[in-house]
């Protein structure tokens, strides 16, 4: 049962991981870099 929970949670990791950067990498793609900072203040 631990075996099959931890090995669920690697894979889920794993697959939030690479989902979070390619939706970071897919939200900034052509976006000026002085608007790409997380306290951006839109003139």
């Amino acid at each position: 049962m631990t075996e099959a929970l931890l090995t669920g949670l690697l894979i889920f990791g794993v697959g939030m991981g690479a989902a979070f950067v390619a939706g970071q990498i897919a939200a900034l793609t052509g976006v000026a870099e002085m608007h790409a900072g997380l306290a951006c203040r839109w003139p």
